[in-house]
């Protein structure tokens, strides 16, 4: 009876240690794929940015020159 005892012991212990390998490699794989989104999102993310940086140099470039037409039209007219 100790010995059977025994045994299902070691069966308990043995599946137990096959499911928590099984679940250390699956969280290894996740971890990868979490590493691989990320970093693809990270570049994502500088790109965009990028180009809003790109945007709003443009817009600041017509804004200014806009500006200094107008200072010049004004001071064409003889108004500030």
């Amino acid at each position: 009876m100790v010995a059977f005892a025994g045994g299902l012991f070691v069966m308990l212990i043995g599946v137990l240690a096959w499911i928590g390998n099984r679940v250390h490699s699956r969280l290894d794989r996740l971890s990868e794929m979490l590493d691989e989104k990320l970093t693809a999102m990270g570049g994502t993310l500088a790109s965009i940015e990028r180009d809003l940086r790109n945007d709003i140099t443009a817009i600041d470039r017509r804004v200014s020159h806009l500006e200094g037409e107008r200072r010049l039209d004004g001071e064409r007219r003889g108004t500030p």
